[in-house]
């Protein structure tokens, strides 16, 4: 990754909140941004290992939770959110995940680069469609807060799906057209797989797995015409598991 694309990175981050808080209250709405739905559809397909990951003692931390994926899968199996940490840079985000403070979850604001933990305590970190703050910063956060052998889920739309239709110009830009019609450009920085592999290990940690979520897999939600390639098994959404080696490792 180049020096000017970090520094674009640092620059667009730093509207993401205040970006996000106009977004939120449309976000989810299926009609008006269908392409969302997908996306968030095959995230939380991706994510159902999450389930079986989930320690018995530990934190569980999901990073820019929005409506929160692994809350969601884990009331459905009758799971405890008390484990669980949620997190956002936009309180308005973070407002789709206040139902589950009642269920035990910890809600609270935080830049996904700067998170207000300590370091080593977390057992398993989750981002789903972690694409606005997939840089350095947020993989070096990730390697701290994680305890050694911890490890972590992060998806992001696939790669090939944003070579496909995005130009270069906006190649590290989300568009939505709002329901007042206006246009808002969020931070959204998609990466190859060998180039996300490398940033993920450059940060000090190992990369277990890689996972594809293809377009026909999607069928709660109508399918977007911008993911409409012909081709159902096209991927949608790319998953990466991850964890943090000890001292000891070799």
């Amino acid at each position: 990754m180049t020096l000017a694309r970090l520094s674009r990175q640092v620059l667009q981050q730093r509207l993401q909140c205040r970006q996000y808080d106009i977004l939120a209250q449309e976000y989810y709405d299926a009609r008006r941004h269908p392409t969302c739905a997908n996306f968030g559809e095959a995230s939380s397909r991706a994510l159902r290992g999450v389930l079986s990951a989930v320690p018995q003692k530990g934190r569980v931390l999901e990073i820019g939770c929005g409506r929160s994926t692994v809350a969601e899968l884990l009331v459905a199996s009758g799971g405890s959110l008390r484990p669980l940490m949620l997190t956002d840079a936009s309180p308005q985000m973070l407002l789709h995940s206040s139902q589950y403070e009642s269920l035990g979850a910890q809600c609270f604001v935080a830049d996904a680069s700067d998170l207000p933990i300590n370091a080593g305590s977390v057992e398993l970190i989750v981002s789903s469609l972690g694409d606005p703050y997939n840089c350095f910063p947020f993989w070096h956060e990730v390697q701290r807060l994680l305890k050694p052998h911890g490890g972590g889920f992060f998806t992001t739309p696939s790669y090939d799906w944003c070579r496909a239709f995005r130009t270069t110009r906006g190649r590290d830009t989300a568009e939505f057209e709002l329901a007042d019609r206006s246009r808002l450009e969020t931070p959204s920085f998609i990466c190859s797989k060998g180039e996300q592999a490398r940033m993920i290990e450059a940060a000090g940690l190992r990369l277990l797995e890689i996972v594809d979520v293809a377009a026909g897999a999607i069928s709660r939600t109508p399918i977007s015409s911008k993911l409409i390639s012909g081709n159902a098994l096209a991927s949608v959404v790319t998953l990466y598991r991850f964890e943090k080696p000890s001292e000891t490792d070799v």
